[in-house]
């Protein structure tokens, strides 16, 4: 079993568009599945593990949309969209944060599996935002970026006054605290070159 660190936001790397998965890419699948496993939730994408390839996999039965507890989706498209409806989301990618987006309330999603076998079918309310969600992923597309430019900016204010907060918390980095050291060595250079002329 391969767990990979989840890749979180503002990594550049889930902002790629994401190349079509092959065969060659069955390693990856496995890691995704793994991960998956243990992270829990309802869906996981392979650029969040650092593999900018179009793979997902989402548990359909948690969703109420099927049997599988674990469903490796390989190039999925979506088809055929309907309806419009608001859905409360959350991401692996964003730890810690919640918000109302807007998704089609159904959409149809063609997909193959491992053995290059293609599948199609439909899934509505929250399996369908799901599907969107990972499928977006795979596009270099957040939750985030689903939002207006108002409402995006607000949330990145509350981000950079909270991070603000939590590093004045947990005190200097190591990069300060490197930087201090080397001011306090370079101050008693000066003042022991000082000392050593007066003595001479």
């Amino acid at each position: 079993m391969t767990y990979r660190r989840i890749v979180e936001w503002p990594d550049k790397r889930l902002s790629l568009t994401s190349s079509r998965a092959t065969s060659s890419d069955s390693q990856v699948f496995e890691d995704l599945k793994d991960t998956f496993r243990v992270s829990g939730g309802y869906g996981l994408s392979a650029p969040q593990i650092g593999f900018s390839i179009r793979a997902i996999v989402v548990n359909v039965q948690s969703l109420g949309a099927g049997d599988e507890q674990e469903l490796l989706m390989i190039n999925p498209v979506i088809v055929e969209r309907s309806g419009t409806s608001f859905f409360e989301e959350a991401c692996f990618s964003m730890p810690g944060m919640s918000l109302k987006i807007s998704r089609d309330h159904k959409v149809k999603v063609l997909w193959e599996d491992i053995d290059g076998t293609m599948s199609e079918k439909e899934f509505t309310g929250y399996a369908s935002a799901c599907m969107q969600h990972e499928i977006d992923h795979l596009d270099g597309n957040l939750m985030i970026d689903r939002l207006s430019q108002l409402r995006k900016s607000m949330i990145m204010k509350k981000i950079n006054k909270r991070n603000l907060k939590s590093s004045k918390a947990s005190g200097p980095s190591k990069e300060e605290v490197s930087k201090r050291k080397a001011a306090a060595t370079k101050k008693k250079l000066r003042s022991t070159r000082k000392k050593s002329k007066k003595t001479n």
